[in-house]
């Protein structure tokens, strides 16, 4: 999350917080290894698109792979080093497939 966090809008950041902070406090202090990858990026609209994502965990010897569907809209914001593009997420649905 924390570089992941740039590119979020802060409105969009403090409702999504309660969310995150539930997920941290269920996985710190275990160890998981996790890896994403966006398999699919469709333009839906010059300021909305749908990901198709994977992701995979692994926690000791149990692996698990499960998919999502996300669509985000972005809103232009200022280039940075951490957000080069100068996009930031202003809306997010997720749905597990």
């Amino acid at each position: 999350m924390n570089r992941a966090a740039p590119l979020f809008r802060m409105s969009l950041l403090k409702e999504k917080a309660p969310d995150i902070n539930r997920m941290f406090d269920v996985v710190s202090g275990r160890n998981i290894i996790q890896n994403s990858v966006v398999e699919r990026i469709f333009k839906i609209s010059d300021s909305e698109y749908d990901l198709d994502l994977v992701v995979e965990r692994r926690e000791g010897e149990i692996e698990k792979q499960d998919k999502y569907k996300v669509r985000i809209q972005v809103k232009k914001g200022e280039r940075t080093r951490q957000n080069p593009f100068g996009l930031r997420i202003s809306k997010l649905r997720e749905t597990y497939e």
